[in-house]
């Protein structure tokens, strides 16, 4: 299954909006931990997340491959969002995560699953809620998650050489 997310639309949607009241940052990070959580346990997943505007301050460097993120420049995510199902030849496998009611217009039109923030959270949260995941430190921002991955990375590289 592939996933295309209106990125500032799950946010906003979302308890997640918290974190963007902090920093716009610290919003997008939290919504790539999610991401990152559950395609550990679901690797034939595949994430694409769409923002408005550009990506000037760099603001989010994210170079992970299992995770696309895009900005949408010029157009709105919305049309960059349409564009991506256009160019797909079949979107049947394909689901929209949004509650724009035009976004859930256009993904209908154009063959692919229209999905709720709510029930894109649900799924990809449920696995968090059985496993009661210990306490998080408040102090752990995406900075320091990032750094934390890459030298796992190396280590698991090394490992399996």
């Amino acid at each position: 299954m592939k996933y295309i997310i209106d990125g500032y639309n799950v946010i906003r949607s979302s308890p997640l909006r918290k974190l963007e009241r902090k920093s716009i940052e610290r919003g997008i990070g939290g919504l790539v931990e999610i991401l990152l959580k559950y395609k550990r346990n679901h690797p034939s997943i595949s994430f694409t997340v769409v923002f408005d505007g550009f990506d000037v301050n760099s603001i989010f460097n994210f170079r992970d491959k299992t995770i696309k993120i895009l900005f949408s420049g010029q157009m709105s995510a919305d049309e960059k969002i349409r564009r991506l199902l256009e160019k797909n030849k079949d979107n049947r496998e394909v689901g929209v995560v949004s509650d724009d009611r035009e976004v859930q217009i256009a993904t209908k039109i154009l063959g692919a699953k229209v999905i709720s923030v709510e029930e894109f959270l649900k799924i990809v949260s449920f696995q968090e809620k059985r496993k009661k995941v210990i306490k998080k430190d408040k102090n752990l921002d995406y900075s320091k998650i990032k750094k934390i991955e890459e030298e796992l990375r190396k280590v698991y590289a090394e490992k399996f050489k």
